[in-house]
């Protein structure tokens, strides 16, 4: 049987959270999805006042970053020759989605075991993103491992 890493509830419990104090104090309504190694929902929480799509959107991109290997801002960048809102077998090209990785320095040398994504407003996502990603490392940190998102996070 393989034992693949992958992020635990209270690991997304803690990326969530994150990102829900940090969209609070920019004043951002959210939508927050956390999904496992195999892109599979764990956590979705949402904000008062998130427009009603965010949820469905912040799950697709997770997934995305996940199966992608790859924060969806890079592949949003690469696709900027197709019209926006285009998918192609379920990829959500458009940034908010991290890959979240374990056991490498760069996400090269990883394993993937998870990722996260928000949607809803558009004002500060880097800023959000880098508070999700921050809990993520203090959590590796807490449990003597180490790891760092996707590539170019955003």
């Amino acid at each position: 049987m393989f034992n693949v890493p992958t992020i635990s509830l209270a690991e997304a419990r803690d990326v969530a959270e994150a990102c829900l104090a940090k969209a609070q104090a920019e004043g951002a309504v959210i939508a927050v999805a956390v999904v496992d190694s195999a892109a599979r929902p764990i956590l979705l929480l949402c904000t008062d006042g998130v427009i009603p799509v965010a949820g469905e959107a912040a799950l697709a991109k997770a997934r995305t970053a996940v199966i992608m290997r790859r924060p969806t801002e890079a592949l949003e960048l690469a696709r900027r020759d197709r019209p926006l809102g285009t998918s192609i077998f379920g990829v959500y090209e458009v940034e908010g989605g991290v890959p979240l990785f374990v056991g490498a320095d760069t996400g090269l040398g990883g394993v993937c075991a998870g990722g996260f994504a928000i949607a809803g407003s558009p004002v500060e996502i880097p800023l959000i993103l880098d508070a999700g990603i921050a809990a993520w490392a203090a959590a590796l940190e807490k449990e003597g491992l180490y790891g760092t998102p996707g590539m170019d996070t955003h």
